[in-house]
């Protein structure tokens, strides 16, 4: 029987599961590719958004830059045509000279007037001096609702008054007390004219000037000492050629002629003389609103 026994042909089954597993493998192949295919497109679709969203931003900072590069330029003008600082210099060197013709002529005015000694005078000297706490204490009240230019308008002609007050009209009829209270007049408003004048500087004086030996606090540091000088000048020429009797009009007429001055050039800059803060914020406006405009 084993002899006879003949092997059945099964090579057809082999054959179709052959075709079979080259059909699995057809299909996982043609799967793979269509998930490699699908990645593909799914990372060129962030891509292409990511790219869409990042371009206004880019062209928005290149605006911002060129704006700021923009307000670099104009804030690096030369400090002679920053008509604020300017004057603020020229105010600061106003006071001082009108504040060192009342110290250094008192004196010989009251001794030469009024026939007081050191101990009058000295008195007198130290009651001016204790006059800075209530004149800044005002300034500090008044800034509130006033400008600083507003101020500095009020303590001019705070300062012109007192000047006009304190002159010798009638030598025979010349009072302790009209000096006395014109000259507090004028202690006052030049302390008030000097806080004022020195809140505006440090507002508008460019970043330049604000750090630095050579700064805004040098400048105006050499500008009231050079009119300590100017003063004691004034009060040495008048004396020499006038006399004693000679140095109160002597000395305060010209000055008065110094603070008309003052305010005149001080109406003629008064709308030039503002903050740099507004400024700045007039072009963070333009900045933020061109951005938007391009993010949009």
């Amino acid at each position: 029987l084993l002899s006879c026994f003949q092997e059945p042909d099964r090579s057809h089954l082999y054959e179709e599961e052959q075709i079979e597993d080259t059909d699995s493998n057809n299909k996982a192949d043609a799967g793979d590719e269509e998930q490699i295919a699908t990645s593909s497109m799914t990372e060129l679709t962030t891509v292409t958004e990511s790219l869409s969203e990042t371009a206004p931003l880019m062209s928005a900072n290149s605006s911002a830059t060129s704006i700021s590069n923009k307000k670099t330029k104009k804030k690096e003008q030369p400090l002679w045509k920053n008509a604020a600082v300017m004057m603020s210099l020229w105010l600061y060197f106003a006071v001082k000279m009108v504040l060192e013709v009342l110290m250094s002529s008192l004196s010989t005015i009251t001794k030469f007037y009024f026939g007081w000694d050191s101990r009058y005078t000295g008195a007198f000297m130290a009651f001016l001096g204790l006059l800075m706490f209530p004149s800044n204490l005002l300034v500090a009240k008044a800034s509130q609702t006033c400008e600083d230019r507003e101020l500095i308008v009020y303590t001019l002609l705070t300062i012109l008054i007192s000047i006009f007050g304190i002159l010798d009209y009638s030598p025979h009829s010349y009072s302790a007390i009209q000096y006395v209270l014109f000259a507090i007049g004028i202690y006052i408003g030049t302390n008030c004219l000097e806080s004022a004048n020195m809140s505006l500087l440090s507002k508008t004086v460019p970043k330049s000037w604000q750090k630095g030996t050579f700064n805004s606090g040098f400048l105006a540091t050499e500008s009231g000492t050079f009119a300590r000088s100017v003063g004691c000048v004034i009060i040495s020429i008048v004396a020499s050629s006038l006399g004693t009797s000679g140095v109160l009009n002597g000395c305060f007429i010209p000055l008065s002629f110094s603070i008309m001055f003052s305010l005149a050039l001080t109406r003629h800059f008064y709308y030039q003389m503002i903050e740099m803060e507004a400024e700045d914020d007039d072009d963070d406006d333009d900045t933020a609103s061109l951005g938007s405009g391009e993010v949009a």
